[in-house]
């Protein structure tokens, strides 16, 4: 079963690159940046649900308590946020002057939640692997 640790690590990681990848589309828009920028967001959004249920089945299995460390809040938070960000992009097409400034707002808050879950992640790993 270790091996949905790792897994949860890779998916994890994944995310985080497509995030910053996404984040950094969006700042220089070269041409076809929207459908660059939207297609990889949703791949880092599948991305973090795998490594979240990877985690999940793994603490299952283990008999772990889920929801014990200030990483593992940190990471329901961003995966919500990882949610909720790419779901008011869509609503840009209805209401376009309504929610683009709350998806630029989401994005910038979900990239830094992202990025400090993923700190917390490593820190937690290296107290975990010194045990």
């Amino acid at each position: 079963m270790e091996y949905l640790l790792y897994l949860h690590i890779f998916f994890m990681a994944s995310a985080v690159v497509l995030v910053i990848s996404a984040f950094t589309i969006v700042r220089r828009k070269k041409t076809g940046w929207f459908a660059r920028h939207r297609r990889i967001a949703l791949l880092a959004v599948l991305s973090a649900l795998l490594g979240f249920i990877a985690e999940f089945i793994f603490k299952t299995a283990m008999h772990y308590p889920h929801l014990k460390s200030p990483h593992a809040f940190a990471g329901v938070i961003s995966l919500v946020l990882l949610i909720i960000t790419p779901a008011t992009g869509l609503l840009i097409a209805s209401a376009p002057k309504r929610y683009r400034a709350l998806h630029k707002t989401l994005g910038k808050i979900t990239s830094v939640a992202v990025l400090i879950t993923a700190s917390m992640g490593i820190a937690r790993f290296i107290q975990l692997s010194r045990r």
